[in-house]
This record gives structure tokens, C-alpha cells and sequence, in this order.
């Protein structure tokens, strides 16, 4: 698959809910490998939420033990202020990708 040299995010395309005052200051350019990063990390962040609900929570207590729930509260944060790991973004380049791979095939006969 051909990937898409960067990604370009327009003034106030991402916003999140947060308790800081301000605003986007302008727009953010990822490269391939921010994408990549990003979708990685999103992995990552994945399987620890996986581990920690699975495994580590039952283990301390269930559910409502006031270190899940902090636990969890942390997990849903770092997924919010992140915006998934922007990704919105890395899906929409993956997108363009395979669009771009559709557009540049040979339809002649040979």
C-alpha cells in the first residue's frame, strides 16, 4: 500500500474537551511517521486498557475500587485529549492512499 507523505490539520479541525483556556494556534503538519507513530501508540494504548481491565482491576478489587476508577478516569482521559491518537486523521490518510492506488492503475489492455 503507498502511504501519504504528511497530513495537514486545518485551523480548529481538533478540538477536545478540556479545562485549559485557549485555542489552536495554527495548523499542525504529521508526517508519515507521526501517523504511524500515533497509530501505534493507538495500539498500544489499546492493549494496556485491555490488561488493565482484564487483569489488573479484578485483581484490586473490581470495578469501583478507587484505584479502577481512577484508572479508568485516566484511561478515558488520555483517549479524549488525544482524540483517539487523531485517529481520524491516520484513517483519513489511509483513505487517501487507497484511492490514490485506485486512481493510478493502468486500465489498458495489454
Amino acid at each position: 500500500m503507498s502511504t501519504v507523505d504528511s497530513i495537514a490539520i486545518k485551523h480548529g479541525e481538533l478540538q477536545a474537551q478540556t479545562n485549559a483556556n485557549g485555542s489552536v494556534i495554527g495548523p499542525v503538519l504529521l508526517s508519515t511517521s507521526d501517523l504511524i507513530g500515533l497509530r501505534n501508540a493507538r495500539v498500544m494504548f489499546d492493549e494496556l486498557r485491555s490488561l488493565l481491565t482484564d487483569a489488573v482491576l479484578p485483581a484490586i478489587g473490581g470495578a469501583r475500587h478507587p484505584v479502577s476508577v481512577r484508572l479508568t478516569t485516566l484511561l478515558s482521559e488520555v483517549h479524549l485529549h488525544s482524540a483517539g491518537f487523531l485517529a481520524q486523521h491516520w484513517r483519513e490518510a489511509d483513505r487517501f492512499a487507497e484511492a490514490k492506488e485506485v486512481a493510478n492503475v493502468d486500465h489498458r489492455d495489454h
